[in-house]
């Protein structure tokens, strides 16, 4: 509860609205029971970003499984930032992304996160890709495609007015399609 409250707070203020105290009053409660569970802030951002993250994957994975590279970029087309419940929680993961280029910490949360949810993709990336393809050529697709998402969900948190799901849906299914060497199929002009 405290970590998803801390949320809460920095979607609200950003990471920099982040109190003990700020925490502390949005729960009703004393910085003593928080200080109890995190006994410094680091501690605190910390368990967020973890909470943040477990929401994610709830979000990406409560869609059922997928079976090909479209579906994974269907089910992030979802979870864009199109209503205020998704803008709140974008908030979130940009803010930590940003404070994560100067906390080790917060780097590993998102590395860990990354090292955990990456095989999924690259067992989609590997049935996208000919047979013949070596493990190397499906580490690289995955890594391509996982960081152009994080970007593209950045881009799309920022200016959601700019990057439409619709736009966000074509340029993930052709960066992929363009990566494993698929055609892009296109649309007759009538």
């Amino acid at each position: 509860m405290i970590a998803e409250c801390t949320c809460r707070v920095v979607s609200e203020e950003g990471l920099e609205g982040v109190t003990l105290r700020r925490v502390a009053e949005e729960l009703g409660c004393t910085t003593g029971l928080v200080t109890h569970y995190f006994p410094a802030k680091e501690d605190l951002l910390e368990a967020a970003l973890r909470s943040a993250y477990a929401e994610l994957a709830r979000l990406v994975e409560g869609g059922g499984p997928l079976s090909c590279l479209d579906d994974w970029v269907d089910r992030f087309v979802d979870i864009l930032p199109t209503d205020e419940t998704r803008r709140r929680f974008w908030r979130v993961l940009v803010a930590f992304q940003a404070a994560a280029m100067n906390s080790e910490r917060l780097a590993e949360v998102q590395r860990h996160y990354a090292d955990h949810h990456k095989p999924w993709l690259r067992r989609l990336v590997r049935r996208a890709l000919p047979d013949a393809a070596a493990p190397d050529s499906v580490d690289s697709v995955t890594e391509a495609l996982w960081v152009l998402a994080d970007g593209v969900g950045i881009a799309a948190a920022v200016n959601p007015e700019h990057l439409p799901p619709e736009h966000v849906a074509t340029v993930m299914k052709g960066a992929w399609r363009g990566l494993v060497g698929s055609p892009i199929p296109t649309r007759s002009v009538d």
